[in-house]
């Protein structure tokens, strides 16, 4: 008995693409509670246009346009722009691409749509 096979990441793009709709991926890194008992996820969202503190960040250490004139990155540009982008620059908060996500546990979770 085989397996079925499993739909490639790029077939999985091409249908979302297809459908209008857009792939987006978001890493959880922990767990906690707030002081009012509530539950938080913390994530790494590389998505690096999903908030206005994110597209202002990217704009400051990345010059040119990415789709014509990208900036030539060398070794220690790609390390610089990672480490602000993730651990941020102060020993407070991290960068701009890991929030705080929120959410209500008591909830029903939501059906998934897949794609067939």
């Amino acid at each position: 008995m085989t397996r079925p096979r499993e739909p490639s990441v790029d077939g999985l793009r091409a249908r979302a693409g297809a459908a209008g709709t857009r792939l987006h991926v978001i890493v959880f890194l922990a767990v906690g509670k707030d002081v009012d008992g509530s539950v938080h996820y913390l994530g790494l969202d590389p998505d690096v246009s999903a908030t206005t503190e994110s597209r202002a960040a990217w704009k400051a250490l990345v010059a040119g346009d990415p789709e014509t004139q990208p900036e030539e990155f060398t070794p220690a540009k790609s390390l610089g722009v990672v480490k602000l982008m993730i651990l941020g620059d102060g020993d407070t908060a991290f960068g701009p691409l890991v929030r705080k996500y929120c959410v209500d546990t008591t909830a029903k979770f939501p059906r998934i749509k897949r794609f067939v």
